[in-house]
């Protein structure tokens, strides 16, 4: 059985027993290779998104996202657009300073740079775990690691 079916199938019962179980067989088959291709790719997928420190759950990165909004607000904070549009001017592969960060937030008090950097380079799974403060109480612990952050 190439690719059609026997002539006569019908007509001898042994014959239809034996085309119907071998397509269930050949159907079956494919099927499994199928869905181990795609889980495979699943757990590739999911092995990636266990390292990724910013992949949160939906409602999680909902509330981020309010949360950054009502911050950005509040410190007066470049908008998504000035920032995507200032990134985009610097070449790649490059770092960014807390000076550099400072230029472009255009703050006069530090407590809006602290703000940011805890917002965006102190978050990581475990956030949740931690209260979210409206008010940057302290400097970085080691300002040494936090002088350039890779874009």
């Amino acid at each position: 059985m190439l690719g059609g079916l026997p002539d006569g199938w019908h007509d001898d019962w042994q014959m239809l027993v034996y085309v119907i179980a071998n397509l269930s067989v050949v159907f079956f088959l494919l099927l499994n290779f199928l869905l181990s291709i795609i889980v495979d790719a699943y757990m590739v997928y999911k092995e990636k998104i266990k390292e990724d420190q910013f992949e949160m759950a939906f409602f999680s990165d909902i509330l981020m996202t309010a949360w950054a909004w009502c911050q950005s607000k509040r410190w007066n904070w470049p908008s998504y657009t000035q920032w995507a549009h200032w990134l985009d001017s610097r070449p790649e592969d490059s770092t960014i300073s807390l000076a550099q960060l400072a230029e472009i937030i255009k703050s006069q008090n530090m407590q809006s740079l602290l703000a940011f950097d805890q917002l965006y380079f102190n978050t990581s799974k475990d956030h949740s775990d931690k209260a979210m403060g409206d008010e940057p109480s302290e400097l970085p612990d080691s300002t040494e690691d936090k002088e350039s952050m890779t874009v």
